[in-house]
């Protein structure tokens, strides 16, 4: 019999990320001189924020968030293959940024198609080029 936790384990790690004053992780495996860091300059704080608060409860509003932070979180979660993620943000620019999506066409283009994860930004791009 399988038991599902993670409803109420996504409401607990939801609480520790509110209330918490420290809820960094850093993992650390093996012994020196072959511990691994991890690093990902390249995404913003902002953006890494909405993808920890993903992760921790399972939940992201996009609605009052700059579509620049949207696409950029759309190409985060591709890094990561976070694959949900990708489908919901994906749509969300779809169905509610059009307009962001065809004034920055060519960052939109160039990033669709560097993997075929986006293949919905890629007909939107398509569809614009036919």
């Amino acid at each position: 019999m399988t038991v599902n936790f993670f409803e109420q384990l996504s409401s607990n790690l939801n609480q520790l990320l509110k209330n918490s004053n420290e809820y960094n992780v850093i993992i650390e495996v093996g012994q020196v001189p072959d511990i691994q860091a991890f690093k990902q300059p390249n995404i913003s704080i902002e953006v890494f924020n909405i993808i920890i608060k993903y992760i921790y409860c399972g939940s992201i509003s996009l609605e009052n968030i700059n579509a620049s932070v949207i696409f950029e979180l759309l190409i985060a979660s591709n890094e990561f293959r976070l694959e949900e993620l990708i489908k919901h943000v994906q749509s969300f620019l779809l169905e509610n940024k059009t307009s962001w999506l065809r004034l920055n066409f060519s960052r939109v283009y160039q990033a669709s198609f560097k993997d075929n994860n986006l293949k919905d930004l890629q007909q939107f791009c398509a569809n614009i080029i036919a």
